[in-house]
């Protein structure tokens, strides 16, 4: 069947990939003639983050125009080995490393990448979307030496409710064990980490021009939904009469909150955190789940507990002041002189309470 993901274990590669609801064998990619790999194309432009900015709405967007095509979830092909983003691409289980191994088979990556933008039509302006692109260091260097010419669409929002967005994400998919305020003291990791735009932003600076980047801030974004498309589509060189935002949904990614998040909290703790089926599904060098096992019981009591504590769509309550105050200052002072880099007042929407 066309939307079931068929998964054979060989040679611990996945080869089967499930794109834009059609079913490409991975494995018959990798032995296609030099001559018509070397035609498909790489994207002309790429959103590279940050999370919880409104990439996934800009994504939904942009892909309903009909000359534009991006692959339906993140790729992450230029960050897939960095540890740092995605801890969940690297599996340790009975006694051996499964993990994306991008520098020792580049060619079979490059080949897996390529596959995904393969049912673009010629004359599309190809893009993808990986939210992680931003913070990882490992990024930008990638993506200039393969696609010098790409644009970047680069998205950004007031990072201390960026970071409170994240930390509910992570609480609602397993992976925070302590309340916000207790994560930002003893495990910030990339919560902390992917609101230092700065850094980041100047990183990819040293590999591309200015006017090869494009920012976009969530305020003005959600403000101005169809003016920001439209200066979207300008940079990309595409007609802005292809969208019509009155005629789309344009909140694609609305928040999912548990019902109960304290117990929430010590289902996090208690229960074994395992590899999301999303993210085995494009690794090439991890093996299915059913290669390296899966716990029943934790998978049992999981279903237990989501009956109990359901998820609905909703807001997370109101920041702690006090925190907001404290994350106001010292991202402040984090990303102190990003106004210049991106030629925007981020003071006066980010900052004003100060």
């Amino acid at each position: 069947m066309l939307n079931t993901l068929i998964v054979y274990p060989i040679f611990g590669i996945i080869d089967f990939i499930k794109l834009r609801g059609k079913m490409i064998c991975a494995k018959d990619f990798y032995h296609e003639t030099e001559e018509k790999r070397t035609k498909m194309r790489f994207p002309d432009f790429i959103i590279a983050g940050a999370m919880k900015c409104g990439t996934t709405s800009l994504h939904n967007i942009l892909s309903s125009h009909p000359e534009i095509y991006i692959p339906q979830r993140e790729i992450h092909f230029f960050d897939i080995d960095d540890i740092k983003q995605h801890p969940d691409f690297f599996i340790f289980s009975n006694g051996n490393w499964y993990y994306p191994q991008y520098g020792t088979n580049f060619e079979k990556y490059l080949n897996w990448y390529r596959a995904f933008f393969s049912t673009a039509h010629g004359t599309q302006v190809i893009g993808e979307d990986s939210t992680t692109y931003l913070a990882s260091a490992k990024t930008p260097e990638r993506i200039a030496k393969l696609i010098p010419d790409v644009k970047i669409i680069i998205m950004l929002r007031d990072p201390a409710s960026r970071t409170y967005s994240h930390y509910w994400h992570l609480l609602r998919t397993g992976r925070a064990i302590h309340t916000f305020e207790d994560s930002l003291r003893i495990m910030p990791g990339t919560l902390i980490q992917r609101s230092h735009y700065k850094n980041q932003i100047e990183k990819y600076l040293k590999h591309f021009s200015r006017e090869n980047i494009c920012f976009i801030l969530f305020e003005e974004f959600i403000q101005d939904i169809q003016g920001t498309v439209n200066e979207v589509c300008q940079y990309l060189n595409v007609p802005n009469d292809g969208i019509n935002i009155h005629q789309i949904k344009t909140h694609y990614n609305p928040a999912n909150l548990p019902k109960f998040p304290t117990l929430q909290l010590w289902r996090n703790r208690l229960m074994k955190i395992s590899t999301h089926p999303t993210y085995l599904e494009h690794l090439l060098d991890v093996p299915h789940e059913r290669e390296y096992g899966s716990n029943n019981f934790a998978i049992l009591m999981d279903r237990i507990h989501s009956k109990i504590n359901s998820q609905k769509k909703g807001k997370p309550p109101q920041m702690n002041p006090i925190t907001r105050k404290f994350l106001n200052q010292y991202f402040s002072q984090e990303n102190n002189g990003l106004n210049e880099l991106i030629s925007k007042d981020i003071d006066a929407l980010w900052y004003k309470d100060l």
